[in-house]
């Protein structure tokens, strides 16, 4: 089993459609995937999947506090992988938890204040546990993007960024991931380079 929590205390940051999206790829990759959905305030994530007609990926709810033991649950490392989305705060539990997760994918924004904001939660996950930035829901046009982005890449590792792309809109209204919506579109291409890079990221790290 490979795990990643998909975690951030801010909020808009796109931490739900991005564990939905990279759920739905791993599996059209050929991978068993379960996601968690562990944020007990929305449950955003579980409202997302209903919306699909398909029967994958497969996703729990759990409460932020028992992440943990759902991990050490048989049936649940059964799968390829599991996702969590993780609950929008930083807490005790977020603590205990990254040091069981193989991997963490902290969505930040494209601004100074996002990142800035983000030190919350990077104080609990720095020097626990492998852990990248990805800045989703980027707006293409603006060159604060690539400045974001370098400075974030001169200390920490970095995936590939995620724009706001129309697909994403449109898919989720549907339950549905940009891929398949539309397969050939930037939104579907962009996806699927930050799912190989959590997965060789995973692999990487991965717990026995």
């Amino acid at each position: 089993m490979r795990s990643c929590l998909i975690t951030q205390t801010k909020g808009g940051t796109g931490k739900t459609t991005l564990t939905f999206a990279l759920g739905v790829e791993a599996a059209r990759a050929g991978a068993s995937v379960l996601l968690l959905d562990a944020d007990d305030t929305q449950r955003s994530l579980t409202s997302l999947i209903a919306k699909r007609s398909g029967d994958y990926p497969a996703i729990a709810e759990v409460s932020s506090g028992s992440v943990s033991d759902a991990l050490r649950d048989a049936d649940v490392r059964a799968y390829d992988v599991v996702l969590i989305d993780g609950p929008p705060r930083a807490s005790l539990d977020v603590r205990g938890l990254v040091r069981q997760v193989d991997f963490v994918l902290l969505p930040v924004g494209a601004s100074p204040l996002d990142v800035e904001a983000s030190n919350i939660i990077l104080k609990h996950v720095q020097g626990r546990v492998s852990f990248a930035y990805v800045i989703a829901r980027a707006d293409p046009r603006r060159a604060v993007v690539g400045h974001v982005h370098g400075v974030l890449a001169a200390a920490y590792s970095v995936g590939p960024t995620i724009y706001e792309r129309s697909d994403w809109v449109t898919a989720a209204g549907s339950g549905r991931a940009p891929v398949e919506w539309n397969p050939n579109g930037k939104a579907a291409g962009e996806i699927a380079s930050l799912w190989k890079y959590v997965d060789a990221q995973m692999r990487g790290a991965a717990k026995v």
